[in-house]
């Protein structure tokens, strides 16, 4: 049997694509990128709030808002690369 590329197809485990020299599915990729993306966000989070409690952040109400905004958008810029990794094909 062929696959579009015209090279032959074998049954490969799903979990194949972790191994090296092997590609993975974009099923595959998908899931486990969906995974990594919660424990990113629960572990943001946790230290986010850890970190809120310093007498630093709390001393000044400017310091807190741009602690706040910077604490709750950070997670985007490590988040983008999974997400590109994700969607490759």
């Amino acid at each position: 049997m062929n696959d579009q590329g015209g090279h032959a197809r074998y049954y490969t485990p799903k979990f194949a694509g972790l191994i090296a020299g092997h590609r993975m599915s974009i099923r595959l990729r998908k899931f486990l990128g969906a995974i990594m993306l919660i424990v990113l966000v629960v572990a943001w989070a946790l230290v986010a709030m850890a970190l809120a409690q310093s007498p630093l952040i709390k001393a000044n109400g400017v310091i807190e808002v741009l602690y706040y905004a910077v604490a709750g958008l950070g997670w985007v810029l490590p988040a983008m690369p999974l997400i590109r990794w994700m969607s490759r094909t």
